[in-house]
């Protein structure tokens, strides 16, 4: 338990100068550019137009489908189908650390960090890191590199495969994801990197912007594996790599979530490629 130091904290915060915010940002993956909508919907009106590339503060991420931004001045809602979420990971130091439902030490518990478990930190709040899972203190983590944040992704993976598969047989449901409704394929994956601490985005094209691109020969369990049999970008579907050339997806209303392999005539010759969260 961190109380007394987390309570230390703040008092000490309330005599200093406050440490400047984590600035979590995107990047416009589009070469189209992207539009800066006034509200979450195509409907609204354009607050301004950004060109592929251009880099743009995260203000509110809990749609899946819009984000806020701030970007030059504006602040308004991008679709998350065309950004790619620059994200910076921190290791436990100060192990177990609680996770809070704010950005507080008397908000709700929700669950613990173990000690040296790596996160991916999303916002920030006077000392509290936002991460998929609630907020936790900053000052029991630590940033770390890349590589250092790499290392770990093995046996993270295996959590991520372990954890889908248990969704083996449950429905599939257009524009689901959750056990409750169901799943389609890109909220399968959505849902379960999201119990796990991981942010993704919610559609199968869009997720191939989330994490590092891997080759077929070099696949991990846990890796998000992608499709496409309907154009000639992006992705039409995608599931997650569970070992021995095999990955569980909810694949259509008929059979729900399975287990196929890469092998079969189908996944092989619309295989488009895998990242690494």
């Amino acid at each position: 338990m961190h109380v007394l130091r987390t309570l230390a904290a703040g008092l000490l915060a309330a005599v200093t100068m406050a440490s400047p915010a984590l600035a979590v940002t995107c990047t416009v993956n589009s070469s189209d550019g992207l539009n800066i909508r006034s509200e979450a919907t195509t409907n609204s009106s354009i607050v301004a137009v950004m060109s592929n590339g251009s880099t743009m503060e995260l203000l509110d991420t809990s749609n899946p489908y819009w984000f806020q931004i701030s970007y030059n001045g504006y602040t308004g809602y991008v679709s998350t189908e065309y950004i790619k979420v620059n994200r910076e990971s921190y290791r436990v130091v100060d192990g177990p650390l609680n996770i809070r439902s704010g950005p507080g030490a008397s908000y709700e518990l929700l669950g613990t960090l173990a000690q040296d478990e790596v996160v991916e930190v999303i916002g920030e709040s006077n000392g509290w890191y936002q991460i998929a899972q609630g907020y936790i203190h900053g000052d029991y983590v630590e940033k770390v590199t890349a590589q250092a944040a790499s290392t770990s992704s093995s046996s993270s993976g295996s959590d991520i495969a372990d954890y889908a598969l248990q969704f083996k047989g449950y429905s599939y449901t257009y524009g689901g994801s959750s056990p409750s409704a169901g799943f389609d394929c890109s909220g399968l994956v959505y849902y379960v990197c999201s119990q796990l601490g991981y942010t993704v985005n919610r559609t199968a094209t869009s997720q191939m912007s989330n994490g590092t691109s891997v080759s077929k020969d070099q696949l991990q369990p846990g890796d998000l594996v992608f499709f496409n049999s309907v154009s000639s970008t992006g992705a039409s579907h995608v599931g997650i790599y569970i070992g021995d050339n095999q990955f569980v997806h909810a694949s259509t209303p008929t059979v729900g979530v399975v287990v196929s392999k890469l092998s079969e005539p189908f996944f092989t010759k619309y295989y488009v490629g895998a990242q690494r969260l």
